[in-house]
């Protein structure tokens, strides 16, 4: 038995794979492969023009053109895509006029009450606290794609002023503030199957420094207390049976060799590793157990020593800046547990819901990883980011296309 799948990455690739050898063919470049009557379907680098190109299910090939068939599928910034087909010649899809629309950076109390922050004419994505609260640092972008060209940015509380720290390529993924002194903002160059991790003056006067050389694509997440240990994440790129692992980077401060060490690394996804206030524990998204839900591990990492913090789902996990709680997403809610930690263990609490939470999701290239939110560090309010043209109840359409094969033939 064989399945169609995706590599994904900026120039997303199709493949058949055998379920019991492994044995992978390349097929053609596409993304979010679907086969129905005949036909593969699948999209565009973008995710949002749906193609159908013939396909012999037991020769495994394609033949013939590619043909549009639905153009404008929504595609939340280019990491999934609203279609699905049937077997019997049914066709259901979303299209969106919204993917692309600016966003607004808005504050968020306890309660749910929003302020706006920025009203923006682009884009933005993973805002992050300063260590001192005075400052956010965010992506910008006018692409709604994954892919498209960005910058970092930081906006001053007080005045409400932004400022751009990288200018030209694409740089937005996960700023992450260098601790403990926050000068310094970590992030990766770009999202291609390879890229760089590098550390950038927050400041925007420049002055950028390499923490981890070209090699296999690789997203800063969360840096340890001190100082000395950036937790990222590896792949997924270069064949779609790679899929993405949580390593360590050490470094001593002292001008020694930095050195890598994995952390979660299995054949499930790990993602979105996030230290705890106090350093001991390391909060993360894996999907294991079939859908995603946040586990926590010690650290240095502990055999057996795994808690799981979600219950029923979850993803994007921050920790309260205490560290007597643990924020998670799930469905439209934000929701928090109770924690206790010692070096040894960790209690865990009932979920409990925080506010409802139609903010945009995490759009960095983890899907459903990398927080695309953070708390203040005085732990009185959220940042967020607000789609101000999606409707107030969250609602999407969807489109009923009958009997498309008989069209293309």
């Amino acid at each position: 038995m064989y399945e169609v799948v995706e590599s994904g990455g900026v120039n997303g690739r199709l493949f058949t794979v055998h379920i019991e050898s492994g044995d992978v063919e390349e097929l053609r470049p596409g993304r979010f492969p679907r086969y129905s009557q005949g036909y593969l379907l699948f999209t565009d680098q973008d995710g949002t023009t749906l193609f159908a190109q013939p396909f012999d299910a037991d020769e495994l090939t394609i033949s013939g053109t590619a043909m549009a068939i639905v153009e404008g599928l929504r595609s939340p910034a280019g990491l999934w895509t609203y279609y699905s087909a049937s077997q019997t010649g049914s066709l259901v899809y979303s299209t969106s006029a919204v993917e692309g629309s600016p966003t607004n950076l808005v504050l968020v109390s306890l309660d749910g009450t929003p302020s706006l922050l920025l009203e923006l004419d682009d884009r933005a994505i993973s805002p992050r606290f300063s260590p001192d609260g005075l400052h956010i640092a965010y992506a910008r972008t006018a692409n709604a794609g994954s892919f498209g060209p960005s910058d970092l940015w930081v906006i001053e509380l007080s005045r409400r002023s932004p400022h751009p720290v990288t200018y030209g390529g694409n740089n937005r993924f996960n700023p992450i503030w260098m601790l403990p002194d926050g000068t310094r903002l970590t992030h990766a160059d770009s999202p291609n199957d390879q890229n760089r991790l590098l550390s950038t003056l927050a400041d925007g006067s420049g002055g950028s420094e390499t923490l981890l050389g070209l090699g296999p694509r690789r997203f800063p997440t969360s840096w340890s207390p001190d100082g000395n240990t950036l937790a990222y994440y590896v792949g997924p790129g270069g064949t779609p049976t790679i899929t993405r692992d949580i390593w360590m980077l050490s470094v001593d401060g002292d001008g020694g060799t930095p050195s890598l060490e994995p952390f979660v690394a299995t054949a499930f996804s790990e993602r979105g590793a996030i230290f705890s206030p106090s350093g001991r524990w390391v909060a993360y998204v894996s999907d294991k157990s079939g859908p995603d839900e946040v586990y926590a591990q010690p650290f240095p990492s502990r055999p057996g020593a795994e808690v799981t913090i979600s219950v029923g789902g979850g993803t994007e996990p921050v920790w309260a800046p205490d560290g007597s709680e643990l924020y998670y997403r799930h469905n439209d809610e934000l929701l928090v547990v109770s924690v206790e930690e010692t070096e040894l263990s960790l209690s865990v609490g009932t979920p409990r819901h925080v506010l409802d939470d139609l903010y945009m999701r995490d759009t960095a290239g983890s899907v459903g990883g990398v927080a695309n939110y953070d708390i203040a560090p005085s732990g009185e309010q959220f940042v967020m980011v607000e789609d101000p043209s999606r409707a107030g109840d969250g609602s999407v359409e969807f489109y009923l296309y009958l009997n498309w094969a008989e069209d293309l033939r």
